[in-house]
């Protein structure tokens, strides 16, 4: 399902499927807005997918384009929190 920057979320999904290091994962988009902690949610999954390309997988969900970040708020998180 679509994570929608709920970090603690995904924390608790690596800690009950295991390390990406020991396992495959397949995310398929919508990892920003809603959710308080987008930026350290997209920050999390594109540092697996660094560190494990052979085992992480992650697809462009609509939620990860200008126009959607604009409107469901990660646009916004992105200025509150590093004052742009």
């Amino acid at each position: 399902g679509d994570v929608h920057g709920q970090y603690y979320d995904v924390l608790r999904l690596f800690e009950y499927g295991g390390s990406p290091e020991d396992m495959n994962y397949l995310f398929l988009g919508d990892y920003v807005d809603r959710g308080k902690n987008s930026i350290e949610t997209i920050t999390l999954l594109l540092a697996f997918k660094v560190r494990y390309p052979e085992n992480f997988f992650i697809l462009r969900g609509n939620h990860e384009c200008a126009s959607v970040n604009r409107l469901y708020g990660f646009f916004d998180e992105c200025k509150r929190r590093y004052n742009i």
